[in-house]
Order: structure tokens, then sequence, then C-alpha cells
């Protein structure tokens, strides 16, 4: 049979298949620059592109528009691109479009961890660590890349609806790259550098190479976006002649800068207030990342546009899910608007989810409708399947997939469990604004059987974001 996209042979069979401690809180927000707005109530309004196209038609929707969602009517200027990599493009040769995807199979546990191993030697921040699942070899890459606005940030902190994937049958890898204080491209040079330091020792560590996927936030988001748009491109890489691909095959952007000369505009479109991060100002992070001496309106175009995901978008990009919060005034909503309508423009595929109420803020875009979209587009992409262990959509489905020994315990010791009732009622959806360890721990002794059972759960169950999904229904 004919080359496909890969999303044409395994996510397109996946449509229409529903899948559905105390003593202090550490909040770490990955974003852009500045402090992330506070997570809130939030709503994905956005739909699955996939929902109204039937499963056996392939060629349908490869020629027709590739997702859907609200998007702007703004014009997207030509893009300059090269032919992309042939090797371990986002393609495959034998898959039947016609045949029903399996079951994936449960995850059997998290593994072995290789922290800071060097995928190259030019800085000390060409580093990466390393955790895989149990599963036999060969599983799946999900690639996780930092935000911080190419200035700080570190491969240390991963998300853990991120983490989960280990349990699931992931190895999970989260890299480091030099920052926007060296030349560019040097970020977008490390992380194809890391791909390709993966693949080629895949066979050492149990990885695919034919099934890689990233997922990033923010400046990680731009980030996955160059890796899944400019394979080929020889300018932004620093082995370009590399038998080896930095390829991927699935993408996950969670509002990733796309168009960096428009950042000020979209935020005024966006209806943040002046006081805003000033994208289009000397220093601001868009400026130094592209080596621009001054603002991002006095450098030379080429170097913005060269910054840009959005200039490099071509029929065969990486499938890409995109996600971002309405109330976004670090990278404002319509980056994503934009560079998932160029994708849908060119014919590649893309899905948006765009989250009402929510700011520039990891937790509070990972409502149940985008974690369980992800959760489907990764498993067909990287491993051809469909459920399995779906994500947890409630906190007592959380704390039963990442804390059933602890929460077992909480439930045989008496008072335990409304003790955790009134963990869950208070800290969702905004556990910041309350003190709810004072709150339901007025009267429970310190160092009492009852404190040191719920104690562990909470733990657990905090270092999870359990507490971010709401009470079972």
């Amino acid at each position: 049979m004919g080359r496909t996209h890969r999303c044409d042979g395994r996510f397109q069979r996946w449509v229409g298949v529903k899948e559905l401690g105390w003593i202090a809180l550490v909040v770490v927000m990955v974003c852009c620059t500045e402090p992330a707005e506070p997570a809130s109530s939030a709503t994905d309004t956005s739909s699955s592109s996939l929902a109204d196209v039937d499963a056996s038609t392939r060629g349908d929707l490869a020629d027709s528009s590739m997702g859907r969602a609200d998007v702007l009517d703004a014009s997207v200027a030509d893009s300059f691109e090269q032919a992309d990599s042939e090797a371990f493009d986002t393609v495959v040769d034998d898959l039947d479009s016609s045949a029903p995807m399996p079951t994936c199979p449960g995850g059997l546990g998290a593994g072995k961890e290789f922290k800071d191993l060097p995928y190259a030697t030019v800085h000390p921040r060409q580093r990466l660590d390393l955790y895989l699942p149990k599963d036999p070899a060969p599983v799946p890459v999900l690639i996780w890349i930092h935000g911080g606005g190419w200035k700080a940030g570190d491969k240390a902190s991963v998300p853990a609806n991120v983490m989960t994937y280990v349990k699931s049958g992931y190895a999970v890898a989260s890299v480091n790259y030099r920052l926007s204080d060296q030349p560019w491209p040097a970020p977008v040079a490390d992380v194809k550098a890391a791909v390709r330091w993966l693949r080629t020792n895949a066979q050492a560590y149990g990885l695919d190479p034919t099934a890689f996927g990233a997922w990033g936030s923010s400046a990680g988001g731009h980030l996955v976006a160059m890796l899944a748009l400019t394979n080929g491109q020889a300018a932004l890489d620093e082995s370009p002649a590399s038998p080896t691909s930095a390829a991927l095959q699935a993408a996950v952007n969670y509002f990733g800068p796309s168009d960096l000369g428009q950042m000020d505009n979209d935020a005024a479109a966006n209806q943040c207030s002046k006081n805003s991060l000033c994208h289009d100002c000397a220093g601001s992070p868009e400026a130094l990342l592209v080596d621009c001496p001054s603002t991002l309106s006095t450098c030379e175009v080429a170097k913005v546009k060269a910054g840009s995901p959005v200039h490099y978008v071509d029929a065969k990009d990486t499938p890409m899910i995109l996600v971002h919060g309405t109330k976004d005034c670090t990278v404002p909503t319509p980056q994503s608007q934009r560079l998932h309508k160029a994708l849908q423009a060119a014919g590649a595929w893309s899905e948006l989810h765009v989250v009402q109420g929510a700011g520039h803020n990891h937790k509070a875009v990972s409502t149940p409708k985008v974690v369980t979209s992800i959760r489907a587009f990764l498993h067909a992409q990287l491993r051809g399947c469909v459920g399995g262990d779906a994500e947890p959509t409630d906190v007592a489905q959380c704390q039963e997939f990442h804390c059933a020994e602890v929460k077992k315990v909480c439930d045989n010791q008496p008072g335990c469990s409304e003790l955790e009732d009134c963990f869950r009622e208070c800290m969702y959806p905004d556990a910041e604004a309350k003190n709810c360890v004072g709150k339901c721990t007025k009267g429970v002794t310190p160092g009492s059987p009852v404190w040191k059972a719920h104690y562990a759960l909470f733990s657990c169950a905090n270092a999870q974001d359990c507490y971010a999904l709401p009470a079972a229904p």
C-alpha cells in the first residue's frame, strides 16, 4: 500500500471510539516568564477535530480541513521551509486503515530511572533524565520539554500528568537545553540533539525508535512545535548531516508561542492589561531568544521569522494537539489559534483545545476532556491502540491509580475518609485561595493514627495533582 501519514493510519482508525504534605502546598508552574495566573475553574469549549469524521474514510480527511476550532481571521505569512527529512518521518507504510485498532494493554508500572544522561558535550545543560516503565521493550517515548521563557527552568520539574505515562508503558525523557544566553538556535538544536541521542540509544534502553512524541508548555511548547515543524531545516540543526532523524510522530503543545512578532498584538486581542508582559521591548524573552539586540520590531525580519513555528508549516508536519486558555496574558491565546489555522490550511493534522477561563497554567488547561483527548491521541499515534488505562478524571480515580496502597490504609482508618472528604471539597477547584490544611485538620492531633494515615494519602495525591480534579459525580 502507499505511504500514509501515521495519523491517517493510526489515529483516524480511533475516530468514533470513546475512551473515556499538609506541611506545605508547593505548586510548580511552568510558565513563559511571569508567575502563572492562579488555576481557575476552566471549561474546555473546543471540540475534537475528528468527532465528525468517519473512521473508514482516511482519504476524505486528507483532503479536508485537518481539525476544527474557533480560529482567528489573521492571515499567516508565507512560509520559508525546506523539505522534511524522510528518515523516521511521521509516516508508516503498512497500516490498514479499515482494520480496528486493538485495546491498549495496561501498563506494568514504573521501572528504572537514569538521571543526567549527556546527549551532547558542548554545554553542561545538555542532559536528560530518562524514566522507564516495567513493560517489555520496545516502548514508546514521550519527551517532556520544560518552559521558563527560554531563560530558566529545569528537567526536574515534570508535571504529574506527564509522568503518569510511565505507569502506562511509556518511557518519559525530560530534557534540559541551552537557554537564551547562548546564541540562537541553541535551544532548538539541543532538543533535536536529544531526540537523536534517544533514537541512537533506543536499543540500549528498550525504546521504540519509530514512536517518539513530545510534550511541552510555554517556551517548552514552542520548542515542541519547532521540533514538530522543522525536521530537515539545516539552519536550526547542529548535526544536519546526521543519519539519525530528529522527527517526531506526535506533538502536544501547551500554550507555546508560535508567531513571535505578533505577541503584543495578540495580547491586545486577548484583552490583556497594559501591565502584561511586553514582548516587543528590549530584553524581552522573545528578543533574547533570537539574538535581537533591541526590540523585535526593529530586529531583522528573518530572525523573528526564524524563531516562529508558524512560518515552517507544511502538509507533512507532525500531528499536533494544541491547548490554550482564554485568559492567558503571558502567551496570548491567538498564538495557538494562528498555528492551528496554518496547519489546517497546509493540510496537516491539528486539534485545538481552547479552555475557557484558564490562564498560563499547566494544571488549569489540563481539564478532563483535554487529558483524555491527549491520552487517546498518544496511544493511537505511538502505541497503535485505543482505550486501556484511561487518564483519571476525578480525584478518587487519581488516588486509586497513583496512591492505591496508602488510600487503602486511609479507608481502613476510622476518621480518615471523613478527613479526606474535607480536603477534596476544599481544594477543588482553587486550593491556593484557601487554608485547607487549617480548616480540615482542626481538632486532629498531629502524629495520631488518623493524622499519619491521611498525611500519607495527601502527600501522594497532592504530588500527583489529584486535587486538581473534581470529586466523582
